[in-house]
C-alpha cells in the first residue's frame, strides 16, 4: 500500500509541473546534445511503447462504436483529416512563406491521431465520451495511413520525406502495437486494469525523453530561425485555437441540439498525440518541422482548460443532450 501511495504522489508531482517538466527536457537535450542524441535510435521504440499503452484505454465495444453512426462518425474524421490539415497548411503558407519546414510541421500536428487525453476533458466538460473514444480509437488505427498519406499530399512539396517508408514504419509502431493493446485488453482485463495506471505515466516520461532527444537533434538548426521562433509560437497558438473553435462550429452543424457532442467533437479537434509527432518528426523530417510539435505539446492543455471554462459556461445557458453512440 506505501508502494501505491508512492506512486500518486509521483504522479501527481509529475502532473502539477508538466509544462515545467517539458521545458526542462528541451533545455537539457539543448544544453547536452551529445548525451542525448545517442539515444535516438529509441525513438521508434518508445513510440510502440506508447501506441500499446494508448490502446489499452480503448476496447472493441468502442470501436464498435463507429458502426452505430456512420455518418456522423465519418463526418468528423474527413473535418479532421480534411479541413484541419487545410487550415495548418493555409496558416504556415502565410506566416512562413520561407520556412516551408515550419508549415510542414504544422501540417503534422493536424495530421496525427487524437489524443487519448481528450477523452480525459470530455469527461471533465460532461461531453459525449462514447463519441470522444470512438474517434481516439478511429483516429490511431487511421493513422498508419492517413498520416503519410495527408502528409504526402500537403507537406509533399515542402519538404522531402519517403512516404512509403512511413506508412512501413507507422503500420510496425503504430498499427501493430494497437492492435496487441486492445487483444491484451480483452485478453486479460484485470491486469490490464492495475498495470494501465503505471504505464501511463511511463508515456509521460517516455515523452521527457523524446522530447531531450528532439531537443538535442534540433539545436544546430536552431539559429536558422532566430527571432521567428515567437512567430512561430503565435501560430501553433492560432492553430490550435482556431481547431477547437472551428471543430466546436463544426459540430453545431451535426448536433444543433447536442451540446455534449459538440463538447467532443471541440476537443479531438483541438488535441492530439504530440508524442508520436515528434517520433515521426525526428526519423523522417527535417529537425525543425518538429518544432512547432514541441511547441503545441506546451499549448495543448493550458488552452483545453480554457476550453473547458468556456464549455462550463455556455452549459450554464444550456443543458446539454446526450445521444446515444
Amino acid at each position: 500500500m506505501q508502494t501505491v501511495s508512492t506512486f500518486q504522489r509521483f504522479r501527481d508531482w509529475v502532473e502539477q509541473r508538466y509544462i515545467a517538466l517539458i521545458l526542462t527536457s528541451l533545455a537539457l537535450g539543448l544544453l547536452l546534445p551529445r548525451f542525448f542524441a545517442t539515444f535516438e535510435g529509441l525513438t521508434s521504440f518508445i513510440l510502440m511503447v506508447n501506441m500499446f499503452t494508448l490502446a489499452l484505454g480503448c476496447t472493441p465495444r468502442e470501436f464498435l462504436n463507429v458502426l452505430k453512426s456512420p455518418f456522423q462518425i465519418l463526418a468528423i474524421v474527413l473535418f479532421i483529416y480534411g479541413f484541419l490539415p487545410l487550415l495548418a497548411f493555409g496558416l504556415g503558407s502565410l506566416l512562413f512563406p520561407n520556412h516551408p519546414e515550419i508549415t510542414a510541421g504544422l501540417v503534422l500536428i493536424a495530421v496525427l491521431p487524437v489524443a487519448m487525453t481528450s477523452a480525459f476533458w470530455t469527461d471533465l466538460a460532461k461531453g459525449n465520451l462514447p463519441l470522444t473514444l470512438s474517434i481516439i480509437t478511429l483516429t490511431t488505427f487511421l493513422a498508419g495511413l492517413v498520416t503519410p498519406g495527408v502528409m504526402g499530399v500537403m507537406a509533399g512539396q515542402l519538404v522531402e520525406f519517403d512516404a512509403q517508408a512511413l506508412v512501413v514504419k507507422l503500420i510496425k509502431t503504430v498499427i501493430i502495437p494497437c492492435i496487441i493493446g486492445l487483444l491484451f485488453r480483452q485478453k486479460f482485463p484485470a491486469t490490464t486494469k492495475k498495470a494501465k495506471p503505471y504505464l501511463d505515466l511511463g508515456v509521460r516520461l517516455n515523452v521527457f525523453l523524446i522530447l531531450a532527444i528532439n531537443g538535442a537533434v534540433m539545436r544546430p538548426y536552431l539559429s536558422d530561425v532566430g527571432p521567428r521562433v515567437f512567430v512561430i509560437i503565435f501560430a501553433v497558438f492560432a492553430y490550435v485555437l482556431l481547431s477547437y473553435l472551428t471543430g466546436f462550429g463544426f459540430a453545431s452543424l451535426l448536433f444543433p441540439k447536442d451540446l455534449g457532442s459538440r463538447i467532443s467533437v471541440s476537443f479531438v479537434s483541438g488535441m492530439r498525440n504530440n508524442g508520436a509527432g515528434i517520433v515521426i518528426a525526428l526519423a523522417y523530417f527535417p529537425p525543425l518541422v518538429a518544432m512547432p510539435v514541441i511547441l503545441s505539446i506546451l499549448l495543448q492543455q493550458p488552452m483545453a482548460s480554457i476550453v473547458k471554462r468556456l464549455v462550463d459556461y455556455r452549459a450554464g445557458q444550456v443543458q446539454p443532450v446526450k445521444e446515444s453512440y
